[in-house]
């Protein structure tokens, strides 16, 4: 097989257009950014609970402690709470752009459930 020459000359691509091209390769296909993101945000929130238990337990708790935890605690927060809602986002995107049925068919009749009669 034959192989054009290598084309002489530089690239028309910026280093902005080759970051977001590699951005929609990370993050159009799939929902895993966004669970790792919850993920993150569990460790984050994890953390901030042990040194919190730690500022606690201590007779003369550090600012430095005591803000380091709380700072840990509203991150993990915040970031569970955005991969939560991104994964119902790319699940609802996912049913709108037809990759899964928006309803069930049920097979027959419906049967109505037995209720006290008069």
């Amino acid at each position: 097989m034959r192989h054009d020459p290598p084309w002489e000359g530089h690239s028309r691509y910026t280093l902005r257009s080759l970051l977001r091209i590699n951005a929609d390769l990370i993050t159009a296909f799939t929902t895993v950014p966004l669970a790792m993101l919850g993920g993150v945000g569990l460790l984050c929130a994890g953390l901030g609970a042990v040194a919190a238990l730690v500022v606690t337990f201590q007779s003369h708790p550090s600012v430095v402690g005591v803000v380091l935890a709380a700072t840990l605690l509203i991150v993990g927060a915040v970031f569970v709470a955005t991969g939560v809602l991104g994964q119902y986002l790319g699940r609802v995107y996912e049913r709108s752009a037809g990759n899964g049925a928006g309803y069930v068919l049920r097979a027959g009749p419906r049967r109505e459930s037995p209720g006290p009669h008069p």
